[in-house]
């Protein structure tokens, strides 16, 4: 079984994985190191955080 990252209904990542895995039969790679989690970046939010 697989699973996806909302439990939103209507977020796209609702079922992503699962129709993923449903038409590759494989789940999505994993991505350990800071290489290839920066080759798979499609963007960044930064926080932060003003003390009063």
């Amino acid at each position: 079984m697989t699973y996806s990252q909302s439990s939103n209904a209507l977020s796209p990542s609702f079922n992503d994985q699962s129709e993923f895995y449903s038409t590759q039969k494989q789940l999505r790679p994993l991505l350990f190191t800071e290489a290839d989690i920066q080759a798979s970046l499609e963007s960044t939010t930064e926080l932060s955080y003003q003390r009063d």
